[in-house]
């Protein structure tokens, strides 16, 4: 298992994209991904919209994503627009 840390808030669509990509490329060689949320402390609805893109690319398969530290705020954002229940090779923990 590999581990990501985000380093800065997933804001503009650029950093989202990067975030995507960075997951992306890394699920290409590991069948399970860890992504540290530690330092963010806030994420826009384009990166709930990137996060539903990978498990969407991981649908299907054997990989897993595990994100991790995850601030109960983003946590509740994201349970609002249902994407912890849209994404089920996606562990919150």
């Amino acid at each position: 298992m590999v581990e990501y840390t985000v380093e800065i808030d997933l804001v503009t669509f650029e950093e989202c994209n990067s975030f995507f990509v960075e997951i992306t490329s890394l699920l290409e060689d590991n069948n399970e991904v860890k992504i540290n949320f530690k330092k963010v402390k806030f994420i826009s609805s384009t990166a709930a919209g990137r996060i539903l893109s990978i498990q969407k690319k991981i649908q299907g398969t054997d990989k897993k994503v595990y994100i991790i530290n995850l601030r109960k705020e983003i946590k509740n954002i994201l349970d609002e627009l249902s994407v912890i229940e849209l994404t089920e090779n996606i562990v919150y923990q």
